[in-house]
């Protein structure tokens, strides 16, 4: 079992009290959220919803693997300026947008995820469910369309795509940005801090869900009122236990590794009284 990070003092003395403590992974959680306000509750896309990569999963639609020249392309954080060549390469192979398409909707969803998402659709006056991807927006709207659970999400952040008259997929950068820790093209982190701000009302609790290491940045902007969620076996737990072996103090939030989204959601359960 993954040893969780002892709580620590808020920054603020003004955190609410709960009504009733359960016990999740050896942490304390609230039973019931005191507080009226929603939870803000933020997923992940790849290997988080859906049990792979999106961006990798197209390149079964060719015959052989991708050519070592074309990978060798490749700089650190600029994946989304990688893709845009693959996806030249596929049209130039031969791989129509159908194509891409149809093998998209072969994507499956990690197990318990389609339980936790019809769940949550039920749900909405206790959150606000959002996605934040460095996948993008036509590859996330073919896979949650085929499931039918589009509708849960109120907003997806993620990298711009359309298809042209020509039927070549055109990406683009969700924004710029100058954070250092993430990839050029969306920084999780900015976006979330970006939305909280935006919002009228302030969110009782944020709950991010999520796997690699561009969810850290987003995992450091919380507080120890919230809770990350990071899966099992990936590198966000990882990196979570870097940080912590790297600086004791380190104010983080709650920790709930998961394997399934029936984990998930029965964490989301207890914490608001649902169960």
């Amino acid at each position: 079992m993954e040893q969780a990070p002892r709580k620590r003092k808020c920054d603020s003395d003004q955190s609410p009290t709960p009504v009733c403590i359960v016990h999740v992974d050896g942490l304390k959680y609230a039973d019931t959220m005191v507080e009226p306000n929603k939870i803000l509750l933020a997923f992940d896309f790849d290997h988080t919803i859906v049990d792979g990569n999106s961006d990798t999963w197209i390149t079964g639609c060719l015959p052989d693997p991708l050519p070592v020249t074309l990978k060798q392309d490749y700089i650190k954080g600029q994946w989304t300026n990688y893709m845009r060549k693959v996806l030249a390469y596929l049209n130039d192979s031969g791989v129509t947008v159908g194509k891409l398409k149809a093998r998209l909707k072969e994507m499956q969803l990690v197990e318990g995820m389609a339980e936790l998402l019809c769940w949550l659709a039920s749900e909405h006056d206790r959150f606000d469910v959002i996605l934040v991807s460095d996948s993008n927006s036509l590859f996330i709207d073919w896979i949650l369309q085929r499931v039918d659970l589009q509708h849960v999400f109120g907003h997806i952040f993620t990298n711009p795509a359309t298809v042209d008259a020509c039927g070549h997929v055109l990406l683009k950068p969700h924004h710029s940005h100058s954070c250092s820790r993430c990839p050029v093209n969306l920084c999780k982190g900015q976006v979330l801090r970006e939305y909280v701000a935006s919002q009228p009302c302030c969110f009782s609790s944020i709950v991010y869900v999520g796997d690699g290491a561009n969810d850290l940045c987003p995992v450091l902007s919380l507080s120890c009122k919230d809770a990350v969620l990071p899966r099992k076996g990936y590198s966000l737990m990882r990196w979570i236990k870097e940080l912590l072996s790297e600086d004791s103090t380190n104010v983080l939030p709650h920790i709930v590794p998961w394997d399934t989204g029936f984990e998930i959601l029965q964490f989301l359960q207890r914490i608001t009284g649902t169960t």
